[in-house]
């Protein structure tokens, strides 16, 4: 019986997420709206800790780049 349990498991999720995803395609929101993630952790964490040790940054695009670092962990 465990053997059935798992496969009625198994089929309920699938169509859990069958339903859900006719309900975005519904409502228009497509896969890739989700948040985009341009660093990676260690560029973050790099540049995050140059500001906390009080590196100024270089220029303007790089003050905006930590911007965004910082919004993106919030």
């Amino acid at each position: 019986m465990f053997f059935v349990l798992i496969g009625l498991a198994f089929l309920m999720d699938k169509k859990k997420s069958m339903e859900m995803l006719k309900q975005r395609e519904a409502e228009g929101v497509s896969e890739n709206d989700g948040p985009t993630i341009e660093y990676q952790a260690i560029d973050i964490y790099r540049e995050l800790i140059d500001e906390k040790k009080g590196v100024q940054p270089v220029d303007e695009n790089q003050a905006l780049k930590r911007e965004k670092m910082k919004l993106f962990l919030k």
